[in-house]
């Protein structure tokens, strides 16, 4: 018997066009990437069309810049990502603790290859699942999306940036080069139902207190009302620096608390 052809439409894509393209269904606004195999495609692509009012795609000098680049975008109230492999997730791993205890939003997507090291750099591997949730020094511990198919690259792109977004944090997208690389048909995305991620932004007047409680707090946008500190050192709940060790505690069951909440969110 002849194949049976699918009554629905189909998109024949890779895995990174993929990524590329449910990022940017989510409403992605900002872009920063270094050339490294098997993501500079991702890279390639948002140069081509990540680009009009408010979108940018900057190709940058290093990982450690992709990384702070996109921090700042973040802070600055933009939905930012970043792909990369396992060498340039290693160099991240500082700018993923500031963003985890700054609470800031972006992506990092890792294209798994062969390591450690250089490892394999045109090889595929599945080996950085403990290095991408737990990247850095210290009490850390972030959200993971793993994708299986090619299809799960895109809507794993667009649930990347709604967490993001709504859990005021850094989420890491793990794909591997087989995925990135093959070309197959998936049901065609209907873009018109996926919804622009959004972050509770802070609307009310100064002496706002950030980091205080231990649920969700609006996110203040640089240039309004709410200034406070992002602060890479521990911080008190306007985000001052503090060495008190009773508010190391609250803050870090402040950011793990947000972590239970993404717990049982849907996907």
């Amino acid at each position: 018997a002849p194949p049976e052809t699918p009554k629905y439409q189909q998109l024949m894509i890779k895995g990174n066009e993929a990524v590329s393209i449910g990022s940017m269904a989510a409403g992605l606004e900002f872009y920063a990437g270094y050339p490294i195999s098997p993501a500079t495609p991702i890279l390639l692509y948002m140069e081509r069309n990540l680009v009009g009012k408010d979108r940018l795609a900057y190709q940058v000098s290093s990982e450690i810049e992709s990384i702070t680049a996109i921090l700042g975008a973040g802070y600055a109230g933009k939905r930012s990502m970043t792909a990369t492999s396992g060498p340039g997730v290693s160099l991240m791993s500082e700018g993923l603790g500031l963003a985890w205890i700054a609470e800031i939003p972006l992506v990092v997507v890792n294209v798994q290859r062969g390591g450690p090291a250089t490892g394999l750099p045109t090889k595929t591997e599945q080996s950085d699942l403990f290095g991408c949730m737990y990247p850095a020094h210290g009490d850390v511990k972030l959200p993971i999306i793993a994708a299986g198919t090619v299809e799960e690259c895109f809507y794993g792109a667009v649930k990347a940036i709604e967490w993001a977004e709504k859990y005021q944090g850094p989420v890491i997208l793990m794909t591997e080069m087989s995925l990135a690389e093959r070309a197959q048909n998936i049901p065609k995305p209907d873009l018109s139902k996926i919804q622009e991620a959004k972050r509770v932004v802070y609307s009310g007047s100064n002496g706002y207190l950030r980091y205080a409680g231990n649920g969700l707090s609006p996110m203040p946008i640089p240039g309004n009302p709410g200034a406070y500190v992002a602060n890479g050192s521990e911080h008190d709940d306007m985000g001052d620096t503090t060495h008190l060790g009773e508010r190391h505690v609250q803050m870090t069951e402040r950011r793990f608390g947000k972590i239970k909440l993404l717990e049982e969110d849907d996907y």
